[in-house]
Parts: C-alpha cells; sequence; structure tokens
C-alpha cells in the first residue's frame, strides 16, 4: 500500500474525529481562520478531500471535518498546530491516548473488552488511527511495532475491501445476470412495470397501499414526492437491486421483493437528494464564500502588484526607446547598411533553400517515377485492351525515347510519326533537342548511366515530363506507352 493512502485514511480518520467534538469547534473556526486559503491549495488536502470517509457524514460533519483536515496538515509543518492537536487528542480521548504514549495497551480495557477487539473492530477504526498518530509523535521510547502493523493491514483491508470503497459500476457488471433475474421476476407478475414511473400504474391494491403510506409520510414532513423521485434524481434501479443482492438472505416471496424494491427507491430518491443538497451547500457556504472571496482578494493583489511593477518596466522601456532612437538617428545610414546586408544575405540564403527544396522534389518525383517502375516490373502485370490507341494518345504530342535497339527504334518511328527515338548508349545526340519534348520515355534495357544522367538533369531543370519502359514487344510498349502518357 503507498504511504501517502496510509496517510490520507488516517488524517482523514482523526480529522472526523476531532469534528464531532462540540466543545472544540470554536477553537477550530479560530485556528481555521488563521490558515486563509494556504492549505486549500495542498495537494494533500485535495488528495483527501476526496476520500471516501470525507463525504460520509453529515453535512454538519462534513463542514467541520473539512477545518479539521485543514488544521491537521498544518500540524504536519506547525508546531503550534501539532500541540494543538495533540492537545484535543489528549483531553477528548484520553485512554486512547494515554494506550499510545506509553505503548500500554491495558488503558483501552476500559473502552474494549480486549485488545482483538480494539485490534478487528470496524467501530475502533477512529481509536486505532488516534493510537497509530499519537505513537508517531508522542512516543519518546521506541513503539510496539506489531500493533502499529495490525493497523496498518486494517487500513489496508478497508481501503481494498470495504463495501463502501467498491467500484459500483464493476459490481453491477458482475452481478449482471443476477440483476437480470431479479428484474424479470418482478415483470412476470408485474407486467406492467418498467421503472418507478409508473409503479402506481400497477394494479394490486397492496402495491398502491404501500407507495400510498411513503406519500403520506412526505406529504407530513411537508415534502414534494414527485419533485424527490420524478424531476430531480434519475436514480439507477440496479443499484437498488445490488444492494437486494448483497443482503444476508435472498428474497423468494416476489410480493415482498417488490415491497423492498419499492421502500429502497424512496430511501435511494432521498439519499441522492440529500447528497445533492451536501454538494450545495459546500459550493455555497459562508466557509467555501470567504474562501473564495479570499482567493479574489489575493489575485487581487497580486494583479495590482504586477499592475504596478509592469508600469515601472514600461516607463523604463520607453526611455530605452528614447535613447536607441538617438542612437538610430545618429547612426541611421551604418544600421541601415548592416540591416539591408543581413537582409541580402539572408534573402540570398532563402533563395539557395528554396532551389535545394525545388531539386530535392524534381528528385522525389524521379525517385517516384524509379519506384513505380519497379513495382510494374515486379508485378508483371498482364496486358489489358485500352480503349484509346496509342495514335490518339500521341494527337498535338511529342515524345522522345531514349535507348531500345536500333532497329526496334526504327520500326516504332516509322509507326508513330510523333515519337523521336535517340541512341541510348551513345552521347553525341544533343541534349537540347529534348525541349521540344511533352515527354521523355527512357528504354531500361540499352541505356547507359552516362546518358541517363545527362537526360535527367536536362529534364529536371526544364522540369519535361518523364518515364519508363522496359519491354521489346510493340503492343506492350504501345501500353506502356498509353500508361506514361496517362499521367501528362
Amino acid at each position: 500500500m503507498p504511504p501517502q493512502i496510509l496517510a490520507i485514511n488516517i488524517l482523514t480518520t482523526i480529522s472526523i474525529a476531532l469534528a464531532q467534538i462540540t466543545a472544540i469547534r470554536d477553537e477550530v473556526d479560530h485556528k481555521y481562520t488563521e490558515l486563509h486559503t494556504a492549505m486549500k491549495s495542498d495537494p494533500m488536502f485535495l488528495s483527501c478531500l476526496k476520500h471516501i470517509n470525507m463525504s460520509q457524514g453529515s453535512i454538519e460533519s462534513d463542514y467541520y471535518s473539512n477545518k479539521t483536515l485543514c488544521i491537521m496538515l498544518a500540524a504536519e509543518s506547525k508546531p503550534e498546530f501539532r500541540k494543538c492537536v495533540l492537545n484535543w487528542l489528549k483531553y477528548h480521548f484520553p485512554n486512547t491516548y494515554k494506550a499510545a504514549r506509553k505503548q500500554d495497551p491495558s488503558y483501552l480495557l476500559s473502552i474494549y473488552t480486549d485488545l482483538r477487539e480494539f485490534l478487528s473492530a470496524t467501530y475502533a477504526e477512529k481509536d486505532r488511527a488516534i493510537y497509530f498518530y499519537i505513537s508517531l509523535y508522542c512516543t519518546p521510547n521506541g513503539v510496539d511495532e506489531d500493533i502499529l502493523h495490525i493497523i496498518v493491514k486494517n487500513v489496508y483491508t478497508y481501503e481494498e475491501y470495504a463495501p463502501i470503497n467498491m467500484d459500483i459500476i464493476q459490481e453491477q457488471q458482475i452481478e449482471e445476470r443476477q440483476i437480470m433475474r431479479l428484474n424479470d421476476k418482478l415483470h412476470q407478475k408485474y407486467d406492467h412495470f418498467h421503472d418507478y414511473s409508473n409503479i402506481k400504474t400497477i394494479d394490486a391494491p397492496e402495491i398502491q397501499n404501500l407507495c400510498t403510506i411513503y406519500d403520506n409520510l412526505f406529504h407530513i414532513e411537508k415534502f414534494d414526492v414527485y419533485d424527490l423521485l420524478y424531476n430531480h434524481i434519475n436514480f439507477q434501479p440496479n443499484s437498488i437491486y445490488l444492494a437486494i443482492l448483497n443482503g444476508k438472505e435472498k428474497i423468494l416471496d416476489t410480493q415482498m421483493l417488490m415491497f423492498v424494491y419499492i421502500s429502497c427507491t424512496y430511501i435511494h430518491s432521498l439519499l441522492l437528494a440529500y447528497k445533492d443538497a451536501k454538494h450545495f451547500f459546500h459550493r455555497n457556504c459562508d466557509s467555501a464564500l470567504e474562501d473564495r472571496n479570499r482567493m479574489l482578494e489575493k489575485e487581487n493583489e497580486i494583479l495590482r502588484k504586477t499592475n504596478e511593477q509592469n508600469s515601472l518596466k514600461i516607463a523604463q522601456l520607453k526611455e530605452e526607446t528614447e535613447h536607441i532612437r538617438d542612437l538610430a538617428n545618429r547612426s541611421k545610414e551604418k544600421q541601415e547598411s548592416v540591416y539591408l546586408g543581413e537582409i541580402a544575405k539572408l534573402t540570398k540564403q532563402l533563395s539557395n533553400t528554396e532551389n535545394l527544396l525545388s531539386k530535392e522534389k524534381k528528385y522525389r518525383v524521379e525517385l517516384n517515377h524509379l519506384r513505380e517502375f519497379i513495382f510494374t516490373l515486379s508485378a508483371k502485370p498482364e496486358p489489358t485492351a485500352d480503349t484509346a490507341c496509342l495514335s490518339e494518345v500521341l494527337t498535338g504530342k511529342k515524345v522522345f525515347i531514349i535507348g531500345g535497339p536500333k532497329h526496334w527504334r526504327r520500326r516504332l518511328r516509322d509507326s508513330y510519326p510523333n515519337i523521336y527515338t535517340l541512341n541510348g548508349t551513345t552521347t553525341y545526340f544533343d541534349i537540347s533537342i529534348l525541349n521540344q519534348a511533352d515527354c521523355v520515355i527512357f528504354y531500361t534495357r540499352y541505356l547507359n548511366h552516362a546518358n541517363y544522367n545527362r537526360a535527367m538533369n536536362y529534364i529536371r531543370n526544364h522540369n519535361i515530363h518523364f518515364g519508363y519502359i522496359n519491354t521489346a514487344n510493340l503492343s506492350l510498349v504501345e501500353h506502356e506507352i498509353i500508361e506514361v502518357l496517362s499521367h501528362l
């Protein structure tokens, strides 16, 4: 178990115990006002507030528990607050204080029948927490580690396995089948029953009589039952079923099950309304409003000081600006020359970077074409019939093919006047002729590296479309050329 969980459990348990002592509440209020909002933003305080212990009691208990918790946390670092807490424990829990102070459990026998009851009983949790706290801070000659070990083990058991700490959603998922069984059992006898909104429509006198009794009780205490059960609370029936399933004995009689369900519905709805009332109170109580007011005043003071500091900085900046303006006026030409030189340098760097980026883009286009071509070679697709013939595709275009055997180039040139072929193994052709091309196609089998690099450099610099073919068969070549030209 993480040490922080143990600390949170001990602190919250003792805070609740102190909050129940009405005799010290004036002193608690006084000590609390000394702290202002210092502890309210403390991470440990926020962690303690989220603990289940801090939301189990009444509105009054929770109100004072929050205050005593602030004092308990302040006592961790401030000796005057710790002395105050220890005095409270000494005078209001004398037997537990003596037992822990002297490490002699016999002082507890006036409260409990034996030591086993103190170490295991659920209702002894408060005294165990006080015993642990006193043992840490007020025991000069060492502590009984066995007892403290058992107390720590009990805290762990409570945190991990206590019913109040269970995950309701997870428990409902585990018991989903049993919940559905109870629901079906009620539906079999009360077929018009869906949820509480139509319980009163069930044609069963005993059910209507029970609902009337509960409604009358609400009316006697001047509460609007419809506001609590219909308009205000969106309760979950599965929570009621889960409570029934966790009872000590199973309810076999369907009518009794319905009675229990209706009773639980009223109780559950009131509990949810009570929780909402607690949340509303804590958000709007005087203490909360005072805390907010103090926080706003503190923020306002911070803003005021910040404004003064900023005003001084603005005045200094104005002086510096005037000084800089004078210097700038004296050496305007020199400064402008330096700035213009920097701008020219940066402009040149930007131009070079843009040129490099443009070249990189062209290299990437070339690389992508090569990847597509290699993928085409590895895939070896079957030739497909084209709706357009090559002559139609070549209309209005000049296509240069570099590479390929001599007789193959001649046959291709004779068949398609718009195709111009160049020897891929010689470097004697004029490279500028490619400027007339709408597209340059490389025949990879009869093409040396020098001609390829020479042609590609020209293509990149003049933004000429290009592609690759690798087939000697003229009908397949036509298909490949059409494929390349389709990307123009």
